[in-house]
């Protein structure tokens, strides 16, 4: 089992959660079928990102992690995890310091659907 933030776009919420490490509960966990993992800096820390592979081509994506610095123009859309890893490459549970760097970075985005103002939890980050 891994230690991980879920950021939930669906849902509106960001939580801590224990995944198995296997490809399905990771498709399960984001909403989808295929995945990709980026290295981003948050707070000062590099982190694994775990996000649906296809998530720009979907209608309807909701933006989820944007970058801080404006001359770079980055958006990740939908659910995200957030893991470390070791030296071999391979994903491991977050640390409790770890959480709470993600979680200070957590802000809301607001959407407008169906004329009602949404608001969204995003992620500020470095590419």
């Amino acid at each position: 089992m891994l230690r991980t933030v879920l950021l939930d776009v669906k849902k509106r919420n960001v939580k801590v959660v224990e995944v198995d490490d296997e490809l399905n509960e990771y498709y399960k966990m984001l909403g989808c079928d295929f995945i990709d993992i980026v290295s981003r800096s948050i707070g000062g820390k590099e982190f694994d990102v775990m996000v649906d592979d296809e998530g720009l081509l979907k209608n309807g994506c909701i933006v989820s992690a944007r970058s801080v610095d404006p001359e770079i123009n980055e958006v990740l859309v939908g659910n995200l995890m957030f893991f470390n890893s070791n030296d071999e490459g391979e994903l491991v549970s977050l640390s409790d310091d770890d959480i709470e760097t993600i979680m200070r970075n957590i802000d809301g985005y607001a959407t407008l659907s169906n004329g009602l103002l949404e608001i969204h939890p995003c992620v500020s980050i470095w590419s």
